[in-house]
C-alpha cells in the first residue's frame, strides 16, 4: 500500500512488493507496479458522501446499498458480545439502521502509513467530515474521539483495538502537513508511527499490515457507551500495547516476537526468482487446492463452534484461532498448519492430511475437556445458527474459501520512507 507525500516525485520499492525478477535483457532504470485498488474506493464516496453535511444527499440506490451492507457479520457479533455488548444492544443499534441510514456508525476503511510523521504514537487519524449532534460539519476525529478497530478474521478478542482519533492539529506537527489530512477523503484510518520497541499499530489490530488491509471502524454511541459500561475480563484485550518507559527497559510482553523487523539489505530479488514458477507449481496443484479450501472452512466452524460452548478463554481457541489464519495464506506462502494431535479428531479426515501435529504443552491453558460449560462474561450469548458456517467479514461480507485466493502481499514491511517519495509500511 502506497500512500503519496505532497511533494512525492518517486517512489520507494520495499522488497516486499518486487515478485518478479529483474529483466536478464534490459539494463533501463524502471519498474511495472500493478494498481489493484486506488482509495478512497467507490463505496468509502458513497458513505463519505452521507455523513459529510456539506455533500450532496444519498439517492434512492445508494441508501438500500449503505443498509443492505451495514449488519455486522455474525463473526463480529460474536467478538463484541465477548466484550460484553449485549444482544440487546446490537439489535437495537440494527433496528435504528433498518428505519435510518442515518444511524449507521460503522464502516470499512483501508489503513495507511502515517505520511506526514507527526501523529502521536497509539493513535490514528480518519479522513473525512461526519455532522455533530447539531448537524455542524467537523472533522471526523472532532466528534467521534474513539473508535473501535478490527480486521478480519477476527476470532479472538486481541484481534480488536479500542484507538484515540485525532481531531486536532498536534503540536509537533506542520500546518502544511495537517492541512493535507484534512483534505484526504472519507475512507482511509491513517497509522501513527510506533515507538521503538513497540509492535505496530496495524500489527496489533488482528495482525493486520498496510498493503490494502480492510479494518472495521465502529464509532455507534451506543456499542462504545455498552463496551464502557461492561465489567468483561476481555476487555484488557482492547488496549494498545505501548513499551515499558520504566526505567528505559521495555517489558517482554510489550516487545513482539511476532512482527520482525525488515532486513533493509534484502532487495528482493533472492525471494522473486523462483516466485512464478513457485506459484505455477501450487495453482496447477487442483487437488490441494481443493483440500486447502475445505480446511478453511473446517477450521472456522469448528473455532466457532469452541467459542460458542466454551467462550474466548478456552485453551483450544487460540491454537484453533492461529491455524485459521495460518490456513488463509496457504494458497500464497508454503505455511505447515499445525494442531495437537488431541484436535485432529474434531476435522475431517479428507482435510487432516494437510495438518501437522505438534506436542501439546503443560502449561495448563490448552484445556480440551468438553463439559458443558459456558462463557460466563457479560452479553455473551451462543450463536448457533453460525456453528456450520463459515464466513468473515473481509470487506462488508466474504467466504474465506474466497479469501483464501486473495493475492495481495501479507509481508510486513516496517515503516521505512523517503522524504522526497512515497511512503510504505
Amino acid at each position: 500500500m502506497l500512500t503519496k507525500k505532497m511533494s512525492a516525485k518517486n517512489i520507494e520499492l520495499p522488497p516486499s512488493m518486487v515478485k518478479v525478477s529483474p529483466s536478464r535483457c534490459c539494463n533501463e532504470d524502471w519498474v511495472v507496479i500493478v494498481i489493484k485498488n486506488v482509495f478512497p474506493s467507490k463505496k468509502n464516496w458513497k458513505t463519505g458522501n452521507f455523513h459529510d453535511p456539506n455533500e450532496k444527499d444519498p439517492s434512492v440506490s445508494q441508501l438500500k446499498w449503505l443498509k443492505r451492507t451495514a449488519e455486522f457479520s455474525d463473526m463480529y457479533q460474536r467478538l463484541f458480545r465477548g466484550f460484553g455488548v449485549s444482544k440487546k444492544v446490537l439489535d437495537r443499534y440494527y433496528n435504528q439502521m433498518k428505519r435510518s441510514a442515518a444511524a449507521i456508525k460503522h464502516s470499512h476503511l483501508v489503513g495507511v502509513a502515517d505520511p506526514t510523521g507527526q501523529l502521536p504514537p497509539g493513535k490514528v487519524f480518519i479522513s473525512g467530515y461526519v455532522g455533530d449532534k447539531r448537524g455542524v460539519r467537523r472533522l471526523f476525529g472532532e466528534v467521534h474521539t474513539k473508535v473501535i478497530l478490527s480486521r478480519s478474521p477476527a476470532l479472538l478478542p486481541s484481534d480488536a483495538k479500542l484507538l484515540e482519533v485525532v481531531g486536532s492539529k498536534p503540536p509537533q506537527m506542520t500546518r502544511e502537513n495537517w492541512k493535507h489530512l484534512c483534505s484526504l477523503r472519507f475512507g482511509l484510518v491513517v497509522f501513527s508511527r510506533p515507538l521503538d520497541g513497540m509492535p505496530s499499530l496495524p500489527y496489533q489490530v488482528g495482525e493486520g499490515d498496510l498493503d490494502g488491509d480492510l479494518f472495521l471502524c465502529v464509532f455507534a454511541p451506543m456499542v462504545l457507551q455498552s463496551l464502557d459500561k461492561s465489567k468483561c475480563g476481555a476487555k484488557k484485550e482492547l488496549k494498545v500495547r505501548f513499551p515499558s518507559t520504566a526505567n528505559g527497559v521495555l517489558s517482554r510482553e510489550d516487545v513482539s516476537t511476532d512482527d520482525p523487523p525488515v532486513d533493509s539489505t534484502d532487495s528482493g530479488s533472492s525471494r522473486c526468482l523462483d516466485f512464478l514458477s513457485d506459484a505455477q507449481k501450487k495453482f496447477l496443484d487442483v487437488y490441494h487446492l481443493a483440500t486447502q479450501s475445505a480446511l478453511i472452512g473446517e477450521l472456522y466452524s469448528t473455532c466457532n463452534k469452541k467459542i460458542d460452548k466454551h467462550g474466548f478463554d478456552h485453551g483450544d481457541v487460540e491454537l484453533l484461532s492461529r491455524a485459521y489464519k495460518d490456513s488463509l495464506d496457504l494458497k500464497k506462502h508454503c505455511l505447515t498448519i499445525e494442531l495437537p494431535t488431541k484436535l485432529h479428531g474434531e476435522i475431517r479426515k479428507n482435510v487432516r492430511k494437510v495438518i501437522k501435529s505438534v506436542p501439546e504443552t503443560n502449561d495448563g491453558q490448552n484445556n480440551s475437556t468438553d463439559d458443558d460449560s459456558s462463557e460466563d462474561d457479560e452479553g455473551y450469548q451462543s450463536d448457533k445458527s453460525d456453528q456450520s458456517g463459515a464466513k468473515t467479514d473481509n470487506d462488508e461480507g466474504s467466504d474465506p474459501k474466497v479469501a483464501a485466493n486473495d493475492d495481495s502481499s501479507d509481508e510486513s514491511t516496517g515503516t521505512s520512507g523517503s522524504e522526497d517519495g512515497y511512503i510504505d509500511y
